[in-house]
């Protein structure tokens, strides 16, 4: 094969190969792929039309500063300065005292809000009444009418063809103004019968609390309640150490789970009851807490939440020789009665006038028509439930008194605490007509004062024991215990003491009121409580089975400390996984070792 045929060969070959490859189709496609695509064309531009001609709207028209958005913009800010007027207006009946008396279904609050369930009922009326008075005093019209008078000027200012389609139209049907009370009516009966719906599920929802609490009231008219003198125990302070170290939280309810109320707790009581036991509780709203320790319904402690004062309730206290009536007090200068067997809350006197009321500090039920009260601005009343006539004020201190106590052998004879830095023990048979002990010049009398005791700071309460011994503290962080039983040789029975006996004044002072009282125990206890935290109290155990003379008072340590009458300390009862808050208010069953404390959180816990 010569070069010129192999030659031929090659460029045939080749050919045929680049048949195969068609790289003539491939060009096209790789032309057809880099070549851009034709941009869009734009649209064509729509004429521009003419604004269409728009009648004025509600806002427009406020805008304008027409008289019609005058007039819109006068009625509504009537109608926002009723409301707010209302809402103050409501807020100041709250913490007014509630006058008459009601039935115990109709006082009670919801846990979560500290409120009446049913407030309409008890202040609706009179907010009411006030609300109209407000109306006619400021000259404001009814929405009603101020409705009618838009809807004139809306008509006087349209032409009298409209007005005549208008009276046309409403020959056919119902005028707009109707349509909208009917549908207002429609709205306001809607609204209603849901709220009836939603009462009936709270009241269902109450029942069996309120069932359970309604039942242990004629229990406890079977209950003697006496305030007769137990023997002293010769226990030894060992003996009573061991027996009190065995006290622990109760295992009916875990505190950590309920509040008895809704605000910080002021005043606490635990019923004489040794079975089916009640625990009461007043906070900073007026409200009263009922637990039934020994009840549960479903699983769940037995609480329910009352409101029958408008302010802080200062003191619980139970009625001699009726266990099923309970009395409270308030700074909103009322006391009022909770009968536990028919239920009812009834008024029992009042101080000052609803708008300015004396405030009660402090109260001691004397028997079942008497009862002793000392108020915010430093007066005590005697007040006979029996008779109508108001009651007879006493200036004992020029400034507040903190709480007081009645002498459990002598009720003529009282010890009282007050923010003047002072206590001071009175006797109730020799009123001078000529006030020696106060620098105001009211005109009020004062008992015959046998003595007073001076302090650093003020002095926050006293408390009286059977055995004649008084226990008082206060902002100083000290307690102090005094001895008038007779048994040291200073001193004789503080019931031998006449009604002019005043015991001898060691230092003699330049003041009005003689500082000759001592006391023979002076221990070291913090008391700064702090804004948040109720005021520490001592409190005696009144009548203790054992015999034992002891008092209890709360510890910032989130404890509850006991002592015995010569203040040495039994025991601190505490439980760091339970107590999780100081139980700044306390008090002692008047018999059994049980001691119940409540927290600013109205959580409470029972010792038992």
């Amino acid at each position: 094969m010569d070069i010129e045929e192999l030659r031929l060969k090659n460029i045939q070959r080749n050919q045929d190969l680049l048949r195969q490859l068609n790289l003539d189709s491939l060009h096209k496609n790789i032309g057809r792929e880099a070549r851009p695509e034709p941009k869009p064309k734009r649209a064509k531009r729509a004429p521009k039309k003419e604004p269409q001609r728009v009648m004025p709207t509600r806002r427009s028209r406020r805008l304008a500063n027409s008289p019609e958005s005058q007039e819109e913009d006068r009625i509504e800010e009537q109608r926002a300065e009723m409301e707010r007027l209302r809402q103050q207006r409501l807020k100041d009946m709250r913490s007014m005292r509630l006058d008459g008396d009601f039935a115990m279904d109709d006082l009670v609050a919801d846990l979560r809000l500290g409120s009446l369930i049913d407030e309409d009922k008890i202040l609706g009326k009179k907010l009411a009444a006030e609300l109209e008075k407000m109306k006619k005093e400021q000259g404001i019209k009814d929405e009603g009418d101020q409705g009618e008078d838009v809807q004139k000027e809306e008509h006087d200012d349209e032409d009298e063809e409209d007005k005549e389609g208008q009276k046309d139209e409403k020959k056919k049907k119902p005028s707009q103004s109707n349509v909208k009370e009917e549908n207002d009516d429609a709205v306001k009966t809607n609204v209603k019968a849901e709220d009836t719906e939603d009462n009936e599920e709270e009241v269902t929802a109450e029942v069996p609390y309120l069932t359970t609490l309604k039942e242990l009231g004629p229990k406890y008219t079977l209950l003697e309640n006496t305030s007769e003198a137990v023997e002293s125990s010769s226990a030894s302070l060992k003996d009573m150490r061991l027996k009190l170290l065995k006290l622990a939280l109760t295992k009916n309810a875990d505190p950590r789970d309920f509040k008895l109320t809704y605000n910080r707790i002021t005043s606490m009581f635990l019923h004489l009851a040794t079975s089916d036991r009640l625990v009461a509780a007043g906070d900073t709203n007026g409200n009263l807490g009922l637990w039934a320790v020994d009840a549960l319904h479903d699983s769940e402690p037995v609480v329910a939440l009352f409101k029958p004062h408008g302010r802080t309730i200062s003191r619980i206290a139970e009625l001699p020789l009726n266990a099923h009536k309970l009395v409270t007090a308030s700074y909103d200068g009322s006391c009022r009665m909770v009968d536990l067997a028919k239920f009812v809350s009834t008024e029992q006197f009042v101080t000052g006038s609803a708008e300015e009321p004396a405030g009660i500090s402090d109260i001691s039920v004397i028997d079942q028509n008497q009862i002793y009260a000392t108020t915010l601005d430093g007066r005590f009343l005697r007040r006979d439930l029996r008779e109508r006539k108001g009651s007879e004020y006493l200036r004992l201190h020029d400034k507040k008194i903190g709480g007081f106590a009645v002498n459990p052998n002598a009720d003529y004879q009282i010890a009282t605490a007050s923010l003047d830095r002072s206590m001071r023990i009175w006797d109730l048979r020799n009123i001078k007509k000529k006030n020696t002990v106060s620098e105001l010049e009211d005109g009020l009398k004062a008992p015959h004062l046998y003595g007073s005791f001076p302090s650093r700071l003020s002095i926050s309460t006293v408390d009286w024991s059977q055995s004649n011994r008084l226990v008082c503290n206060g902002y100083d962080d000290k307690i102090q215990i005094f001895d008038y039983s007779g048994a040291s040789n200073k001193l004789k029975v503080i019931t031998s003491w006449s009604d002019t006996y005043q015991p001898d004044e060691k230092t003699k002072t330049d003041g009005i009121v003689p500082e000759n009282l001592e006391s023979f125990k002076s221990i070291n206890h913090n008391c700064q409580t702090g804004r948040w935290v109720s005021i520490l109290k001592a409190r005696w155990q009144k009548r203790p089975a054992d015999g034992y003379q002891k008092f209890a008072i709360a510890n910032m340590k989130r404890s509850i400390d006991l002592f015995n009458e010569d203040g040495d300390r039994l025991v601190t009862l505490s439980d760091p996984d339970l107590m999780t808050a100081v139980p700044a208010v306390v008090a002692f069953h008047p018999t059994e070792n049980w001691i119940v404390g409540g927290s600013s959180s109205g959580k409470v816990f029972l010792f038992e």
